[in-house]
């Protein structure tokens, strides 16, 4: 919990770490050597980002914070070419942002997510997202993923209306993977069934 708070609050402690782990993209060799352990923890730190900047630890966000943080971590990453990876593990950690009444994410990190430079933090977000479901059992009529297609359409449409095209797109890109996931286990069933047939 307290790396947690540190990375969401502390841009240059999150820098650091990006820095331990990956390689400047122009680059083929890690500044600082570590050792497999360091390497494994490190691994772990980053590829569980799953924060907001700028979240109490109460749970709250705060915006200023928020701003300041990505402010300095996107300045950070392109003065050490390493901006990818920046803005994808900041896109993964997003995508954890909490659900309003509305069942959208708060209107300040929509708007972080929508601004046309923020393509790799976009690609993060959806990665993010599409993790968070993990090991499921398939439903030969595909109903889940249909729910979640439906869901994420539905929400597409929402923020277009609100202004925030590029976003909205992400969330779209989720409702087609989840509709052709959904349709890649009806026709897999259907398959079996006529196997079973012969």
């Amino acid at each position: 919990m307290a790396l947690r708070y540190r990375l969401a609050n502390e841009p240059e402690f999150f820098c650091e770490k990006i820095k331990l782990f990956y390689k400047k993209r122009h680059s083929d060799e890690h500044e600082k050597p570590l050792s497999e352990p360091a390497l494994k923890r490190l691994y772990h730190l980053i590829y569980d980002f799953c924060v907001v900047p700028g979240t109490g630890w109460n749970g709250e966000y705060h915006e200023d914070i928020f701003t300041s943080w990505i402010a300095y971590c996107k300045k950070w990453g392109k003065e050490e070419d390493r901006e990818t990876v920046v803005l994808q593990t900041i896109g993964r950690g997003l995508s954890y942002a909490k659900k309003l009444d509305n069942g959208l994410i708060d209107e300040f990190i929509m708007n972080e997510l929508n601004k046309v430079e923020n393509d790799e933090m976009r690609t993060g977000y959806y990665v993010g997202i599409f993790n968070q479901r993990g090991v499921v059992t398939v439903d030969p009529e595909g109903k889940p993923e249909l729910q979640l297609a439906q869901k994420y359409n539905d929400m597409a449409e929402n923020v277009e209306i609100m202004g925030y095209a590029k976003y909205a797109e992400v969330l779209r890109n989720l409702a087609r993977d989840y509709t052709n996931e959904a349709m890649h286990n009806i026709k897999g069933h259907r398959h079996i069934q006529e196997m079973q047939r012969r």
